[in-house]
Parts: C-alpha cells; sequence; structure tokens
C-alpha cells in the first residue's frame, strides 16, 4: 500500500463537514433534476399505474385502506409482489400529500434523492477508513456529481437509492466489526432486517458480509458462533412478523417475496432478447392478468416458474445464450437500446462505469486491499439473481455507490502514478 492511499479511520471536524457538504450537493443538484424537468409528472392512466408500477399500486391500495394488495392497478386482493418497507413509506405520503398527487411524487423522489445523497457520505467514510482519504473524497465526490447516478432517484419511484444507501452501510459494518460484544452484531442483525423488508434480492451477499468478520476474529481467536448467531436470531425475529401476516393472507408460508417465479419465467422463452418483454405482465397483458386472478398470486408465480423450468428443460442451449447475454448486459447496458430514444441514459455510459469499477476492483486484489474480497464477492454475487431472470440497468443502482469506490481507486491509483512519472 502506497502513501497515498494509507487509511484513515478517526473523522475530523474537517472531514465532517465534507461528508455534509457531499450530501448537501447531491441532494441539490438531484431535486434540481426533479424540478427543472418536471420528472414528477406521471401519467394517470390505468389507475396512475405508471406511478411507481407495482410500488405505486400497492402504496395506493395501502394509502386507500385497502390493505397490502393489487400490484397491477387494478383490485386483485392480498400481495406479496413487493417487500413492505418502501410501499408503506409511499403509502404515508400518500396520505399527507394526497394519493398520486405532484407534492407527493416531489416528495417521494426528494426523499430518494436524500438517500442517494447520504450514500456519498457512507461511500466517504467507507473509502476513507479502507483505502485512505484521497479515494475516499472521489468516490464520494463522484457519485454525487456523475449524472449517470441521478437517473433512477430523480424518476423512478421505486427503492433503488435506500437499497443503495443501505448495502454501503451493511458493507462498512461488516469491515468495522471486530469484537465480541453482543450488541453491535446485534444490530448487525437489525440492519439486515431493513434490507431484508427493502429489498429481499440482496439477501444473497448476507452470509459474506457475517464471514467476513468472524474471519477477522478467528484468525486472533476462536471463530464467534455465538455472535454470529445472535446477528442470525435478531434478523429471523426482525422479519417474521411480516412471514406471519403472509402465512395469514395467503394460507402458507411465504418467504418476504412472491413473484421470484414470475420473474424468472419473464425472460426465459423461446425468442426472448435478454430484456423484460411488457406483453408478458399482467399489467399490460389482460389474458395474463386474468390468469393471475383465477390462480391467485402464489399459485400463479408457481406456474411460471414451472413453465420456466420447462423451457430450460427442452431449449437448454437457448437458456444458456439468454443468461450469458444477461450477464454481458448487466454491465455494459445493451438493454437500453429497447428503451425510448429519450431516454438520457445510453449503453456507453454503463460500459464505461463497469470498466472503471472492474479495473479499481483488480487492481485493489492486486494490491491486497483490505476489504478486496469483499468487493468482489458483492460484484460477483449481487447481479446473480438478474442472470437468470432478466437484466435492466436500473437494478444495477443500488450497487453503484460501492463501484464508486472501486472507481474512485483506480483514479487516484491512476493519478498519482502520473505525478510520480512526472516528479521522475
Amino acid at each position: 500500500m502506497n502513501q497515498q492511499t494509507k487509511p484513515t479511520t478517526g473523522a475530523t471536524g474537517k472531514d465532517r463537514r465534507m461528508a455534509i457538504a457531499m450530501v448537501v450537493a447531491a441532494f441539490l443538484l438531484r431535486l434540481a433534476v426533479i424540478l427543472v424537468f418536471h420528472t414528477y409528472e406521471f401519467p394517470a392512466g390505468h389507475n396512475h399505474y405508471a406511478f411507481g408500477y407495482e410500488m405505486g399500486s400497492i402504496s395506493g391500495s395501502l394509502a386507500r385502506g385497502e390493505g397490502f394488495s393489487s400490484p397491477f392497478g387494478v383490485p386483485t386482493g392480498p400481495t406479496a409482489w413487493i417487500a413492505p418497507v418502501y410501499p408503506a413509506m409511499i403509502a404515508a405520503i400518500f396520505k399527507v400529500f394526497g394519493l398520486y398527487s405532484n407534492a407527493s411524487a416531489i416528495m417521494i423522489l426528494g426523499i430518494n434523492s436524500l438517500f442517494s445523497g447520504l450514500a456519498c457520505a457512507a461511500i466517504f467514510v467507507l473509502g476513507r477508513e479502507l483505502l485512505g482519504r484521497q479515494v475516499g473524497l472521489v468516490a464520494g465526490w463522484w457519485f454525487a456529481l456523475v449524472p449517470l447516478y441521478w437517473r433512477y432517484p430523480t424518476t423512478w419511484v421505486w427503492e433503488f437509492p435506500l437499497s443503495g444507501l443501505l448495502l454501503v452501510l451493511i458493507f462498512l459494518v461488516s469491515v468495522r466489526l471486530d469484537t465480541a460484544r453482543w450488541q453491535p452484531w446485534a444490530g448487525f442483525g437489525v440492519l439486515w432486517s431493513v434490507m431484508a423488508l427493502v429489498s429481499p434480492s440482496q439477501l444473497s451477499v448476507l452470509p459474506f458480509t457475517l464471514a467476513y468478520p468472524a474471519w477477522k476474529i478467528a484468525r486472533g481467536r476462536k471463530i464467534p458462533w455465538k455472535q454470529m448467531a445472535i446477528t442470525v436470531a435478531v434478523f429471523c425475529i426482525a422479519i417474521t412478523p411480516w412471514l406471519a401476516r403472509n402465512r395469514a393472507a395467503f394460507g402458507r408460508w411465504v418467504f418476504l417475496r412472491s413473484n421470484f417465479g414470475f420473474e424468472f419465467w419473464l425472460d426465459n422463452y423461446p425468442g426472448a432478447n435478454g430484456a423484460a418483454w411488457s406483453g408478458r405482465h399482467p399489467a399490460s397483458n389482460p389474458r395474463i392478468l386474468a390468469e393471475y386472478e383465477k390462480l391467485g398470486e402464489i399459485d400463479f408465480a408457481k406456474e411460471k416458474q414451472r413453465e420456466a423450468f420447462q423451457f430450460i428443460r427442452d431449449y437448454p442451449g437457448e437458456f444458456t445464450r439468454l443468461t450469458m447475454m444477461r450477464m454481458t448486459d448487466f454491465w455494459d447496458g445493451r438493454t437500453l437500446i429497447y428503451e425510448s430514444p429519450d431516454e438520457p441514459l445510453k449503453p456507453w455510459m454503463i460500459l464505461t462505469t463497469s470498466l472503471l469499477a472492474w479495473g479499481g476492483l483488480l487492481l485493489m486484489l492486486r494490491n491486497r486491499e483490505r476489504g478486496a474480497w469483499l468487493f468482489l464477492t458483492f460484484m460477483l454475487i449481487l447481479p446473480a439473481p438478474f442472470y437468470l431472470t432478466y437484466t435492466e440497468p436500473k437494478y444495477r443502482h443500488p450497487l453503484e455507490p460501492l463501484m464508486s469506490v472501486m472507481t474512485a481507486y483506480l483514479l487516484c491509483a491512476a493519478w498519482n502514478w502520473g505525478r510520480r512519472r512526472q516528479k521522475a
């Protein structure tokens, strides 16, 4: 490790002011996009379905007192299509600022922008502690100022910015956790339970974030089995009320979300192109919606999963081709060619940030930086569900705060190398 990337653990007053500046700048820039480009205006058709899609539809049902139900813009009964925390937050905003109103949209997108801004501070702290203050500064400002990262907080009523913030916090706690005291491990379980009730697809890295601090502790002492058990126990206790609600609503156990089988089916069929096709979605296809209503949500998802597995058995080569295509598309953004011509994101933007992040990660591994293997785990594991189902650039957004740290490491290394060459 060179002098420029020496980690820093203590937060100075200057660092705190810098973190606040990042949060404020990121928030104001995103808020300006919302207000200047009127991204808060959503079409009113199909019972305001475009206002958050399944997320907004469920939130509207909650706000009207109809319970956690109806994900497709029409009354269809109880649902577990989406995890509960973010829809509950939107429903509370609907109650105060009006159902599907512009004021509610501004508030929701504004809160998303605040989550995105807070992620900048968390990125700064993570980069500073692992890789040095220079890397932390560049990473935080990179995520705050690069317009690519403004897109989803300012236009989508969805949980992506909150998931990104939570992932950085989880990563930070994982690399900091180095104690036998039970309280921090219990707090880690609470943090993971929040993540589970916001975006269950991120749970794939939970075992690794537990294994990392356990490995650090075990190098000098015994494996902290009791502390790990406390984290798992707190996590299970915290998500139990939602699981009990699902059991009561459907008469069977549903783990957090019910829709994986459907998502798996949505882009696994003969002639698929790697991106989800709305023609197979209940919100746009009356025949599929009627099937959903007839079978009920749980059996509908199981039936679609069965059909997807049958496709794999009948066309294993095509499934392999689609999976490889989705693996590539996740990192190069080619699915954007199916978006509107007015879409501000372009595939080259996705590809550029991917190359920078992977380049930084490879350099971190080469230099044996602290946390490098945990970064690699996140980059390999988190996208895996989308390789199997379908991919769009918005699903990468929760990972992009961590990618900013990797990018900053590469940029700082290149800058420092250039300065050394110049002096030589």
